[in-house]
């Protein structure tokens, strides 16, 4: 029995390995599209996962009378694909049409648009992947920056397998219901605090360096869970380890809201938004958890097997976590890996 533990252990494990080049926290992440505008001229820059291929990127126009000023440039950065283009426009871009063209259809991305208009207004939206027009508001409002803002924070922890692994292993670690409340709101505390300041420009920290570090609290938390020894210092503190690790998550998630950029007005709600949107997802994420851990548990199982998922679960979290940590690693120093 001991034997066959071990194979489908180890069968998961390389199974999940093998797929989380698919699921990393990058590649879930949206299409995004910055536009933005000087006098009549209107540059648009795309960013898509290098997961799309080079020929499926999307064509961007404008209800505006806008004609091309210059050729789109393609090229590839880190992971990633990168086109511009500016194009002229006769009519002000406030207040129209937008399309987002593509040459088959949406591999199920969601599309991040960020304009940046002439008179120092800025808007974003996210595009559901089945939608491909957007009317460019007149102006900002309060009610839609914050729903806006709401929305990409839950977007971007349910589509962040690292963030999320890493909150699986605090339920893990916690056990109760009442520690896994109190556990959870220590991970809030803490990343709230470095989202907060990095969004403010209060402190910086490299992101590419964060990215690793987030890698290896995962590994750090799922040692400590397959230690299953109650005197180590994640079953003892868990509320200072999740604290602790989410300062360091704060910084990841701050990445993202870099790369979305905060509303010129109204920056307050779309700061508190995005980080309300976060803590949405989480909760979310941890009903859903908890809620199958109660269902499985009522499975009737051997006792000599009931390990066997439990195990499993935590070997493949700190092996797919040990991948991310070198690729990561090796991306930082390599990027054109």
């Amino acid at each position: 029995m001991m034997l066959i533990s071990r194979i489908l252990i180890l069968y998961s494990t390389l199974c999940l390995v093998a797929y989380s080049q698919q699921i990393c926290a990058h590649d879930a992440r949206p299409i995004v599209i910055e536009i933005n505008q000087r006098a009549q001229l209107v540059d648009i820059n795309i960013k898509v996962p290098a997961s799309m291929s080079a020929d499926s990127l999307p064509r961007i126009t404008i209800d505006a009378q806008c004609k091309g000023k210059s050729e789109s440039r393609l090229r590839h950065q880190s992971g990633a694909f990168l086109m511009s283009q500016t194009v002229q426009c006769e009519q002000s871009i406030a207040g129209r049409q937008l399309n987002v063209h593509f040459p088959a259809s949406n591999p199920s991305l969601s599309t991040l648009v960020t304009l940046n208009l002439e008179n120092g207004q800025q808007h974003s939206q996210l595009l559901a992947p089945q939608q491909t027009d957007w009317q460019i508001p007149s102006e900002e409002s309060a009610k839609g920056i914050a729903w806006q803002y709401t929305q990409m924070g839950a977007l971007h922890i349910l589509a962040g397998w690292d963030h999320l692994l890493f909150v699986l292993c605090l339920i893990i670690l916690a056990g109760s219901p009442r520690r896994i409340a109190i556990t959870a709101t220590g991970f809030t505390f803490g990343h709230s605090v470095t989202l907060i300041a990095t969004a403010l420009n209060w402190i910086s920290v490299p992101t590419a360096f964060c990215e690793i570090l987030i890698a290896l609290s995962i590994v750090f938390m799922a040692v400590e869970i397959a230690k299953e020894d109650k005197q180590l210092w994640g079953y003892r503190q868990p509320v200072l380890v999740a604290t602790s690790f989410g300062l360091l998550h704060g910084f990841g998630f701050a990445s993202v809201l870099d790369e979305i950029g905060l509303p010129q007005i109204e920056l307050f709600w779309g700061l508190v938004s995005f980080n309300l949107g976060i803590e949405l997802g989480q909760l979310a994420f941890i009903i859903t958890v908890v809620t199958v851990f109660k269902m499985t548990s009522q499975i009737p199982l051997q006792q000599r097997v009931k390990h066997i998922p439990y195990q499993t679960c935590i070997y493949v979290i700190g092996s797919v976590a040990a991948f991310w940590f070198w690729q990561r690693s090796i991306s930082l120093f390599y990027p054109e890996v």
